[in-house]
């Protein structure tokens, strides 16, 4: 599967591909959904957004 790094589109899929990551670990472990969670999903969006912009940049 061939994907484009230079759309807008890239940064906001690694962005919530973050946040899903987080919340299937959380369901993994049975945890229910708590402020930590929540603001451990925000953290991911927005290190994913940056590491996707990173990296549609440099292309």
């Amino acid at each position: 599967m061939q994907v484009d790094t230079r759309s807008r589109l890239f940064v906001v899929w690694v962005a919530v591909t973050g946040a899903v990551v987080v919340g299937m670990v959380a369901r993994a472990r049975g945890d229910e959904m708590n402020a930590w969670y929540a603001g451990f999903m925000m953290l991911a969006a927005i290190g994913g957004a940056v590491l996707g912009q990173v990296i549609r940049t440099r292309r």
